[in-house]
């Protein structure tokens, strides 16, 4: 019934029975077919890098999934943050921090969200977040991340499984990123029954461990000589585990948190009882933990932080987050080619 009702969606779409809002200017989309982290935030990440060195204005919009806010809000307009992880969403604010020159939008209705971003702020263009089902608005380019280790193939249809639609939704893609995880999991020749896009092989690579005040770094290699515990919530916890150990830390406990966990202090007091049982070299979360742990933690009375984290131990001196970059193996120069076909077709 779910595949049934998608089918139809996307046929009234494509008939345009459903209309499709073009806001002027290009809109690349980075989506999945799938639930679950796939990579998108790091994919997303790289694409404003290289718009950037294009010398292009970007705007990011996305929904802000599980922010406590209803409606468009403004995250970043390319000068100021202006809202909060709660108001935001947390990948939505993490996107922020890491580009303040990019208008950062949040919005349920994302072809209203471009619209705001290129009328309010004249960029030149929209990058999509997690917007292959949401069709409502062109996209000049369609490029969908598949991860983890289930084979898309195999995957059932929610409510059952993972997948959001059928396999034959692939052939709106533009170009398909394979996650270097799943490469085992994702046979291409029959991935190729569904699309003639072009395929990217990427990796997500650690890049060092940073303070969560974003004032201590440390490289990789004396990283491996630390002991620690980790913590996440995100929707593949066992790449960041798979990760960690790729680095050489010794991991004494692992602790698993829902994606896009909203931290509370019972959670902070179980991970301290943890702290004081291994009393680790230094606390390591995801990137995508630590806006939501900051803003948790501004709220969270000195009193509270010292009766629960104890006289002889400071959280926020030994908690850092991996910094993690998404790396194209192949397929590079295919992506870079998409690209300049793009804005050449746009002037």
């Amino acid at each position: 019934m779910y595949g049934a009702a998608m089918w139809i969606r996307n046929w009234c779409y494509d008939v345009k029975l459903f209309s499709i809002k073009n806001v002027g200017v290009p809109v690349i989309s980075v989506g999945n077919m799938s639930t679950g982290g796939t990579g998108k935030t790091p994919f997303v990440e790289l694409l404003v890098r290289m718009l950037s060195h294009r010398g292009k204005k970007i705007a990011v919009v996305s929904r802000g999934y599980k922010r406590k806010t209803t409606g468009t809000v403004i995250v970043s307009d390319g000068v100021n943050i202006r809202t909060s992880v709660e108001q935001s969403g947390d990948e939505s604010y993490q996107i922020a921090r890491k580009f303040p020159d990019a208008v950062i939008i949040v919005d349920g209705i994302r072809s209203r969200a471009a619209a705001i971003a290129v009328e309010k702020f004249s960029v030149d263009v929209i990058v999509m977040d997690d917007g292959f089902q949401h069709r409502s608005l062109h996209r000049d380019l369609d490029i969908v991340m598949i991860g983890g280790l289930t084979s898309l193939i195999s995957m059932r249809l929610l409510p059952s499984g993972q997948r959001r639609e059928p396999l034959s939704s692939l052939s709106r893609a533009h170009l398909v990123a394979i996650s270097s995880q799943s490469q085992g999991a994702v046979d291409t020749t029959v991935l190729q029954q569904y699309t003639d896009a072009p395929i990217l092989k990427v990796s997500h690579k650690p890049k060092e461990l940073i303070s969560l005040d974003g004032t201590q770094r440390i490289d990789l290699t004396t990283a491996g000589k630390k002991n620690c515990i980790a913590f996440c919530g995100i929707g593949n916890p066992e790449s960041f585990q798979r990760t960690l150990g790729q680095i050489g830390v010794h991991v004494k406990e692992f602790m698993t948190f829902s994606d896009h966990h909203e931290y509370n202090d019972r959670d902070l007091q179980a991970i301290t009882v943890r702290i004081e049982f291994h009393n680790p070299d230094v606390i390591i979360m995801t990137e995508k933990d630590t806006v939501v742990w900051q803003s948790f933690m501004g709220g969270v009375s000195s009193s509270l932080q010292r009766s629960a984290i104890g006289s002889n131990f400071t959280f926020m001196q030994r908690a850092y987050y991996l910094e993690i970059e998404i790396d194209i193996e192949e397929g590079k120069d295919i992506l870079q080619q998409q690209l300049d076909a793009l804005f050449m077709k746009a002037a």
